[in-house]
C-alpha cells in the first residue's frame, strides 16, 4: 500500500471563507436560510408558521458551512445521508444542490423517527420544496445502500454524509458501501468523528485505504474523506491501526475550548461548547 500514488488532491478553504460562503447561499436559497436559522434559534420554522424544536439533535454552524461547500463542489448529481434526525443538514445540502441546477437527487436513509414526531415538519417542508429530488428511505443503511449499489452502480454518488448508528461495526459497514458508491473526486463525511467508535473506524481507513485524503477536524467533530483514486485492495491486505481507548460517548478532549467556541451558541438555552451534539 505504501507504493500507491493518488491521482487527485483536495484543499479545504479556511473556516472564515466557508462561513461567508454559507451566509451568501442563505440569501439565495430558502432551504439554506431556514436550516441556518434553525441552528441559530433551536427551532426549524415551516413557511406556514409551524415549528420543530431541534433539542439536542443539532449540528454546529461550521459543520453546515462545510456541508454547503462540499455539496456545491461534489462531482455527481446524486448525494446521500445516513441519518435524517431533524433535517438541518438535509436542508443545507438540498438548497445548495438546487442552486447548481435541476439535475440532482438527495437520498436520506433513516428508518427511525424521533420522539413526539419531531422532524416531520422539516421533512414535510423538504418534500414540498424539492419534490422528487428528495427522498427519505425508511430502511437501515446497510440494506438500503446495498440495494442502491445494485441499482446505481459503483461511483454513482458524489457526496455521502454518515451520521447514523454509532456502533463501530455499523460505521464500518456504512463506510464499506459509501466507498463502493463514492466516485473518484467525491466526499465521505463523518459526523461525531471525535467519539471512539467513529474515530477508530477513521483510524482503520487511514491505515488501510491509501486512496483517501483525510481531513480530521475539518469542522467541529467532523472528518472528511476525499477519494483521490480507485483502489483495488489486495485480498490479504491489512495494516494495524489505533483503537481509541475510550468507550461509548466518551469524546476526545484534544479539541480546545477556544476552537469549539468559534461558532455562536444556540439560543435555546444549551451551551453549544459543552452539550452533547447528536445527528442533526
Amino acid at each position: 500500500m505504501s507504493d500507491f500514488k493518488p491521482a487527485l488532491s483536495f484543499v479545504l478553504p479556511d473556516q472564515t471563507t466557508l462561513l461567508a460562503e454559507l451566509d451568501g447561499l442563505a440569501v439565495r436559497s430558502d432551504a439554506v436560510a431556514r436550516g441556518l436559522a434553525a441552528i441559530k434559534s433551536g427551532f426549524f420554522t415551516h413557511p406556514d408558521g409551524r415549528t420543530d424544536e431541534l433539542g439536542d439533535v443539532s449540528l454546529f454552524h461550521s459543520q453546515l458551512a462545510l456541508l454547503a461547500h462540499l455539496a456545491h463542489i461534489a462531482p455527481q448529481g446524486l448525494s446521500i445521508e445516513i441519518g435524517f434526525g431533524m433535517g438541518s443538514s438535509t436542508a443545507i445540502i438540498l438548497g445548495v444542490r438546487a442552486l447548481k441546477g435541476p439535475d440532482f437527487q438527495h437520498l436520506a436513509f433513516d428508518p427511525y423517527g424521533l420522539p413526539d414526531n419531531r422532524g416531520t415538519i422539516v421533512q414535510n417542508y423538504l418534500e414540498t420544496e424539492f419534490g422528487d429530488a428528495f427522498k427519505r428511505i425508511y430502511k437501515r443503511s446497510e440494506i438500503g445502500l446495498a440495494q442502491l449499489f445494485d441499482n446505481a452502480g459503483a461511483g454513482s454518488v458524489g457526496l455521502i454524509f454518515i451520521d447514523g448508528s454509532h456502533t463501530f461495526e455499523n460505521v464500518i459497514v456504512d463506510f464499506f458501501w459509501a466507498d463502493a458508491l463514492c466516485c473518484v473526486g467525491g466526499y465521505i463525511i463523518f459526523d461525531d468523528a471525535d467519539y471512539p467508535a467513529i474515530e477508530t473506524a477513521i483510524n482503520y481507513i487511514e491505515k488501510n485505504r491509501p486512496n483517501y485524503q483525510i481531513h480530521r477536524s475539518a469542522a467541529v467533530n467532523t472528518t472528511i474523506l476525499f477519494k483521490t483514486a480507485d483502489y483495488e485492495i489486495p485480498w490479504y491486505a491489512f495494516a494495524p491501526f489505533e483503537v481509541a481507548e475510550r468507550k461509548d460517548w466518551d469524546k476526545k478532549t484534544s479539541l480546545s475550548l477556544s476552537t469549539a467556541c468559534v461558532l455562536w451558541p444556540r439560543t435555546s438555552g444549551l451551551n453549544s461548547c459543552h452539550h452533547k451534539v447528536f445527528c442533526r
